[in-house]
């Protein structure tokens, strides 16, 4: 399972789903859509858009993260910021390939995230074509619009 933190306007929303659409495709798993900035008011300017387009991957759910064996994002106690920033601290330690968050490191193409392997959280804006370029027709199907203008 592959789930992908979105943040930002639609575009930023668009770039992070591609990325994560084509690492689950690339795992052969499903991916998750992590709307918790939204849901919690970090993002006070914005929402989540891409409900508009023909995407069919769910919103994750408290149990997805718990699946793939993460700190929920959405606690909002000082316990639950603690436990998420030494995870994250931990999970720098480990190899690229090996980790479970996959934070971006600056906005430069990194060939790791698209090697790796296995259940992950995506968080970064991913703003790459590169990251994508193997999926370019299911991206654009997904981006089609449900409804006509």
């Amino acid at each position: 399972m592959i789930i992908t933190r979105l943040s930002g306007g639609m575009r930023n929303q668009m770039f992070q789903y591609a990325l994560g659409k084509s690492l689950a495709i690339k795992n052969k798993t499903s991916l998750l859509l992590d709307i918790h900035y939204y849901n919690l008011g970090i993002e006070k300017h914005r929402s989540y858009k891409l409900q508009h387009f023909k995407i069919s991957d769910r919103i994750a759910k408290p149990s997805d993260f718990r699946a793939i064996s993460i700190p929920n994002p959405e606690g909002q106690d000082l316990l639950s910021k603690s436990l998420r920033k030494l995870f994250r601290l931990y999970e720098q330690l480990k190899p690229a390939g090996k980790r479970r968050i996959i934070l971006e490191e600056g906005f430069t193409f990194t060939q790791e995230v698209l090697d790796h392997r296995g259940d992950c959280y995506l968080s970064g804006v991913w703003q790459r074509e590169k990251d994508f370029t193997d999926i370019t027709e299911e991206i654009r199907n997904a981006f089609e619009l449900k409804e006509d203008l």
